[in-house]
Order: structure tokens, then sequence, then C-alpha cells
């Protein structure tokens, strides 16, 4: 996997790139003026980022697994220390399927009921392969999702939550605070 250079990552256009930033030169971003990066970020083969008009914001040491995709149209947050694994998709924005409305990007917005809301997926937390989080979700503090699960709605602090719609299953340990206090004091260093 190639990884785009400085020249490169300034040419894109984005908002805010922080230092450590890697992105592979097989991902596409949309929009990129919505698109915030923190620093130590990573964004792998096949992802797809487009704010949509909203914005998309990623913290500090974050990782985006391959295949993954971030649509934007309202907001998403990636907090310090978030990660998403292969084929994770986060929607912000979401047309409407009743049938009042057509939907599809190819239909004018005019004609069409799109809902856009804000994703967080707060510190520490992450999506296992296959999630799906819709509009208007929040996965908390030190929470993972497990694989194939669908996120609406709020997801406690430190649990792993599962299943379609995704519920808590147990709460989450917290041994991997250490480790991270210890790799930001090394920073400070």
């Amino acid at each position: 996997m190639g990884f785009l250079d400085e020249q490169q990552l300034a040419a894109l256009g984005l908002a805010s790139c922080g230092r450590n930033v890697r992105i592979s030169d097989r991902a596409s971003l949309h929009g990129a003026p919505g698109i915030s990066l923190g620093d130590h970020v990573r964004i792998d083969d096949f992802c797809v980022l487009s704010s949509g008009g909203g914005d998309i914001s990623i913290g500090r040491y974050v990782h985006i697994s391959p295949h993954c995709i971030l649509l934007g149209g309202g907001s998403i947050v990636m907090e310090d220390f978030s990660q998403l694994s292969s084929r994770v998709t986060v929607m912000s924005g979401g047309d409407d399927i009743h049938g009042e409305y057509p939907h599809g990007a190819a239909i004018p917005e005019e004609y069409r009921q799109v809902h856009r809301g804000r994703v967080v997926l707060e510190r520490y937390s992450g999506a296992a392969a296959g999630c799906t989080v819709l509009p208007d979700s929040e996965i908390g503090e030190g929470t993972i999702v497990g694989a194939m699960s669908l996120v609406r709605g709020r997801c406690e602090p430190y649990s792993i939550y599962a299943g379609i719609p995704a519920r808590r299953l147990k709460e989450r340990g917290r041994g991997f605070l250490a480790r991270i206090e210890a790799l930001l004091a090394s920073e400070a260093d």
C-alpha cells in the first residue's frame, strides 16, 4: 500500500491536517474542505470519505481500515483513539424511504427528503468489521461494537454492543487506558 506524500496531502485541500497522517493512495476523499484530520491518522486502501456538504472531524491516533465508507451531509466525529475495522459504513445522512419522496443522489435535492444527523465515535471506541452506523448515533467512550452490527441511537460508555440493532452485551474492561497514558507520556518526553 502506498501513502500520499506531504505535497499530495497538501493538494487535497483538507480543512486541517495534523502530523504523521497516512492516507492510502487508493482512498478517495470528496469534499476535502469539510474534512479535518488530527495527528497520527491512518486511512487505508479503498476507503471513501465524503463530507457531502457536512463535516467529518477525525481526532488523533485514529485508524480507518480498508473499505470503510464515511458519508457526510450531516456531521461525523471520530474522537481520539477511535477505530473502524474493515468495511464499516458510517452515515450522517440518508433519504426518506417511506414512499413520499423519490430517493437517490441522482434526484435533485429539492425533490428529495434527506435526513441529516450527527454521528460521534467517542474516545477509545470502535466498530468491528461490517458494522453500519446510522445518523443520530453515538458510540460512547471506550465502547466496542461487534462485527456486522447496526448502530442506531446511543451506545453507553465502556460497553460491548452487538446485533441488529446493536444491544449492550456487557461491560468493557479499562486496562488499555494505562497503555494509552504511557503512549501520551512518551510523546511529551
